[in-house]
């Protein structure tokens, strides 16, 4: 009698009270409480009814300790997991940081364990943003302690949406197998949403392997509702919620990158609302001389050495003749220049037995051996009336404290533009984000449609912002 009359006290509680009660329980037993009986989870609808963007930093100097920190902070609060980014500096074992996470969140959680060169984030302590670049004294052969030891846990609760992580695969020996790449996230996305393609891609590359022609040829297989970002030069690793898909470690095949994919949920849930992800662009490189057309191209190893004709012009130049010009219109205006060759290509691509399409694309060369600048533009994406729950930031590894003078200059373009919303960020060797050219650099031969997926001295940010359906019921969706 006494167990009855204490489930009769429970079964009769008002749903504020109850949802009073749940919406302090942190992230494991919000789950179990969700579990009870069908008043519990309508409840827990009611507090989760939102996407969500929970993350944090550690820079505590025991890796252990750090990774405790963050995942304590980041499930401090309902949420439940749908996928898990985790940013972390050389103190960690990235298969350990692995193992914990999917632990933690769950087997069916995707997660995707990546390093590059430093860390923007929210510190768990104080709730304060931190950007720490990873700094190699090359003389002394030291390691920034704050760098080595750093971390950004990120997860997201995305209904409405599924997310999975799939891999790039390279066989032993072979070349990587970018058309069943393409195809497998296709077939996921078709799975999930009955469309072929996806809201939006966060892909990491493995930092010894060129990834710029997989970028393009991916580029060209979805459409421009797609948003694509990520790390050109990572090293990561993975699980996804599809076990077949966790090929790392074989010595069989290796994987050259990793897509985190977005696809939207066939026939949702009424009231889910809408997800969508915003890419923008804080451009890292100015436009100096005119346009050459290419002569002659010779390639050996990662080096490429060429000739050219200015546009309107006879005379072929040698690299030197070019950079030369390029040296006067400078004029020595900018201390410590970098130059990089920007390249317009146009090439067929065929996704397995498609018809080839000719796109045109652009990418970045680095001259070697040459000084050039770039300008800092602080812009972030406006996502117009839709709400922002959270975003990310691809910075290079360039655009720090150091090289501005001062810090959060690519944070405070997203931190006053939606102020509260959660912000995670990697300092990247190659920044991914596709962005349609602009006015102003496109040529004169159709190249309205040409966009530029890697870029240099840059910073891309991934806004992600949500419209709530029309007033009606809403359903927890775990």
């Amino acid at each position: 009698m006494g167990s009855r009359r204490e489930r009769g006290g429970v079964a009769s509680m008002s749903e504020d009270l109850l949802a009073n009660i749940v919406r302090r329980l942190p992230a494991t037993s919000f789950a179990a409480a969700a579990c009870v009986c069908t008043s519990w989870r309508r409840a827990c609808s009611q507090i989760l009814s939102r996407p969500k963007l929970a993350s944090a930093l550690s820079l505590n100097p025991s890796a252990p300790i750090a990774l405790q920190e963050v995942v304590d902070k980041v499930l401090s609060e309902p949420i439940f997991p749908h996928f898990a980014i985790v940013y972390v500096g050389l103190g960690f074992d990235l298969a350990g940081v692995l193992q914990y996470i999917s632990r933690k969140l769950g087997a069916r959680t995707p997660v995707i364990v990546t390093r590059d060169a430093g860390v923007i984030g929210m510190d768990a302590a104080t709730n304060e943003v931190e950007e720490v670049e990873l700094e190699d004294d090359s003389e002394d052969n030291e390691i920034d302690i704050d760098g080595a030891c750093s971390i950004v846990l990120t997860v997201g609760f995305v209904p409405g949406l599924k997310v999975d992580c799939i891999p790039l695969v390279r066989p032993a020996k072979e070349p990587a197998m970018v058309d069943k790449f393409i195809m497998d996230i296709r077939e996921y996305s078709t799975s999930i949403s009955g469309c072929a393609s996806p809201v939006g891609l966060i892909m990491i590359g493995d930092g010894n392997a060129d990834i710029k022609c997989f970028v393009e040829k991916l580029d060209s297989a979805m459409p421009v509702e797609t948003a694509i970002v990520g790390d050109e030069r990572g090293d990561f690793l993975y699980r996804s919620a599809n076990n077949l898909r966790n090929v790392h470690g074989s010595q069989k095949c290796h994987d050259d990158a990793v897509a985190l994919v977005f696809a939207k949920e066939r026939n949702s849930t009424p009231g889910v609302g809408e997800i969508r992800f915003h890419v923008a662009l804080s451009d890292g490189v100015s436009v100096v001389g005119p346009t050459y057309k290419a002569g002659s191209v010779r390639l050996r190893d990662d080096v490429t050495w060429l000739t050219a004709k200015r546009e309107g012009q006879t005379e072929v130049l040698d690299g030197e003749s070019i950079l030369n010009e390029i040296y006067g219109e400078m004029n020595n205006r900018i201390k410590f220049p970098e130059y990089y060759i920007r390249v317009t290509k146009r090439r067929k691509h065929a996704i397995g037995a498609e018809k080839a399409k000719l796109i045109t694309s652009l990418s970045f060369h680095l001259v070697r051996g040459s000084k050039s600048s770039y300008q800092a533009a602080g812009t972030a994406s406006n996502a117009g009336k839709s709400e922002v729950f959270g975003g990310l930031l691809f910075v290079c590894c360039g655009r720090g404290p150091f090289f501005f003078g001062r810090p959060y200059v690519d944070i405070l373009p997203f931190m006053e533009n939606f102020p509260g919303a959660p912000l995670a960020g990697i300092y990247c060797g190659g920044e991914i984000g596709r962005c349609s050219m602009r006015p102003e650099e496109q040529g004169s031969q159709g190249e309205s449609s040409t966009r530029c997926c890697c870029h240099v001295y840059s910073t891309v940010y991934l806004v992600m912002s949500y419209t709530p359906a029309l007033p009606g019921a809403t359903t927890l969706r775990g």
